[in-house]
């Protein structure tokens, strides 16, 4: 049971650090990746990857090939960092396939919805 979370703006990390850390006392929650042969699950949840000539959020040259590797982003669909990880034999999750899960529930947060009433 381990998090990290990596962000460029460290107040904004320390304040998601320490909110997760609350909810998840069980969970050893940090800001360093660590061995990232150890990494199951790796989503980028920054807008990097929108344009061409952007860089990796992460490096992915020792990541193992069963990771999971997840984008947010959706314009374009397939960004550099989900056809590198594709290359090392990952799955792989498009930001398209996040947004519709998720659009259900935005729905109903918003009110446009009933809960419940939406399934996925």
């Amino acid at each position: 049971k381990r998090l990290a979370v990596i962000d460029i703006d460290a107040k904004r990390r320390e304040t998601l650090l320490t909110n997760l850390r609350g909810h998840y006392p069980d969970v050893e929650i940090t800001h360093e990746a660590g061995d990232p042969a150890k990494i199951d699950i790796l989503a980028n949840a920054t807008p990097m990857g929108m344009c061409v000539d952007d860089p990796l959020p992460f490096p992915l040259e020792d990541i193992r090939s069963d990771t999971m590797v997840a984008d947010a982003v959706t314009k374009p669909p397939m960004t550099r960092f989900l056809d590198a990880a594709k290359a090392k034999g990952c799955t792989i999750q498009q930001g398209n396939e996040m947004a519709d899960a998720q659009q259900p529930m935005f729905l109903e947060i918003l009110g446009v919805v009933e809960p419940g009433t939406l399934t996925t």
